[in-house]
């Protein structure tokens, strides 16, 4: 039986007024990841993942600028 890991990415968006685009971004609640300051950032830090092997199985966004990323990759 396939056996499955998973990660939650949660992006915390600034206010539209602000310079940067993404406040913070969080892995499975914890660990905050730096340097991702701009959506190009989380493009590329999502294209990471997907080469990784991780792959996005669910978004949702709320309208309170905070996103949420779910994603699995198989355990070997």
């Amino acid at each position: 039986m396939q056996k499955w890991d998973y990660l939650r990415l949660d992006v915390l968006e600034k206010d539209p007024a602000e310079l940067d685009d993404i406040k913070a971004i969080l892995v499975n609640y914890l660990r905050e990841i730096s340097g991702i300051r701009t959506y190009l950032d989380l493009h590329n830090y999502i294209k990471q993942l997907g080469s990784e092997g991780w792959e996005l199985v669910s978004e949702r966004s709320s309208a309170e600028r905070h996103s949420l990323y779910y994603f699995k990759r198989p355990i070997e």
